[in-house]
């Protein structure tokens, strides 16, 4: 069985989604604290020049470190935005839990777009700590995820506000229909058959007699011997 989004068998969000979702907060915890360690050593080194005045120094400022720890840091935001793109299938929402006419339209695409952002980012800054050291180099690779993350987040809004509130049954029908159909799998009801029977019983016409419906399956006054059925055709005595 496939999800109708991503195409994924139920075996990915089970055991591959979860092992990635792990990964990634490891490496993001590492990532963390590389760049904090890179960035408290670059501020110790700047100082202790500064104290001792030789912040103009022929030898430059270490931004071999921080440049490297931010592009890890990058890589590792980059891959949590792209599988953060499954996880939408696990949100809750008002009407319903999962993907949304949003989400499928802008926050799936615009996370990828985020991550190719922060891929770039993390190769710019890996590629200046080892060619070209340097504060502005980083300021540069992390503006493009910046930006495209800005701009992600005010398009999803302009879709939700302008496009979906305004007829929201009839834009998240198909998102809607899939959650009920993935329901119904996940608890074995798809195998039940589904009859549709006519809710109008057909008269019964004897000869030498009328066929008249009793409302509520009550015999009218007068008919002495009349079978009871409810919501039957009773045959009237002649």
């Amino acid at each position: 069985m496939l999800d109708p989004i991503f195409g994924r068998p139920l075996t990915f969000y089970l055991f591959t989604l979860p092992a990635w979702q792990l990964l990634a907060g490891w490496l993001l915890t590492l990532a963390i604290l590389l760049s904090i360690l890179s960035g408290f050593f670059l501020v110790v080194t700047g100082g202790s020049r500064a104290i001792t005045g030789h912040l103009r120094d022929a030898n430059p400022l270490p931004w071999r470190g921080p440049s490297l720890a931010l592009g890890f840091l990058l890589l590792v935001l980059s891959f949590r935005a792209y599988i953060g793109r499954f996880e939408l299938l696990f949100e809750h929402h008002t009407i319903f839990d999962g993907i949304t006419y949003t989400d499928a339209h802008v926050s799936i695409y615009g996370m990828l777009i985020v991550a190719g952002a922060l891929l770039l980012g993390a190769i710019l800054s890996i590629a200046a700590g080892f060619f070209r050291p340097g504060g502005r180099w980083l300021v540069l690779a992390v503006i493009p995820s910046i930006v495209c993350y800005l701009g992600v987040a005010v398009t999803g809004w302009y879709v939700t506000s302008f496009l979906v509130k305004p007829n929201e049954l009839v834009r998240e029908q198909p998102y809607i229909a899939n959650n009920i159909e993935l329901t119904r799998r996940a608890y074995g009801l798809s195998l039940i058959h589904i009859l549709h029977v006519s809710h109008r019983p057909q008269p019964d016409f004897v000869p030498g007699g009328a066929a008249r419906l009793v409302d509520k399956g009550r015999p009218e006054a007068g008919q002495a011997g009349a079978a009871f059925m409810p919501h039957a055709w009773i045959k009237n005595s002649v």
